[in-house]
């Protein structure tokens, strides 16, 4: 055989072998964005839905911390509660909102133990959330006094 022939055989195989062994390890290594798929549309969606979160949920305790708003927090509990589900809830805000809910279902029970118990509950939520703070101060003052 011809040198030439050797060496293009030696030159065809070695890149034929890393070409083969590139592809193999670009399909093991797994390219993982912590980045939404859809785009940035859903980071602006997710931001609105969370400031209409806060309007909303303020606005709810704003009109149940009102005098004439709420006569008995006992009796109106489920009317609160059901306003409540009826926010829609960004990802950032489910667990707050789980609180809220779980919290204002225990004074369905109307016993004394009831509201201490969500007024300690509600209390412990407002150094956690500062846009809240305020609003339910006025909503546990209003209705646990």
């Amino acid at each position: 055989m011809n040198i030439g022939r050797i060496l293009f055989l030696a030159i065809f195989l070695l890149s034929a072998t890393l070409l083969l062994a590139t592809t193999s390890i670009l399909h093991e290594v797994k390219f993982s964005y912590n980045v939404d798929s859809t785009s940035n549309v859903t980071a602006l969606e997710q931001l609105q839905l969370k400031k209409e979160y806060q309007a909303k949920l303020l606005e709810v305790l704003v009109a149940y911390s009102q005098s004439d708003k709420m006569e008995n927090l006992k009796q109106d509990a489920g009317l609160l509660e059901e306003e409540l589900l009826g926010i829609p809830t960004p990802k950032e805000y489910r667990d707050l909102h789980f609180k809220i809910i779980t919290s204002i279902d225990k004074l369905k029970n109307g016993s004394v133990s009831a509201l201490t118990e969500t007024r300690l509950s509600l209390e412990s939520l407002i150094k956690d959330y500062s846009w809240l703070a305020s609003t339910l101060s006025l909503f546990i003052i209003n209705n646990f006094s």
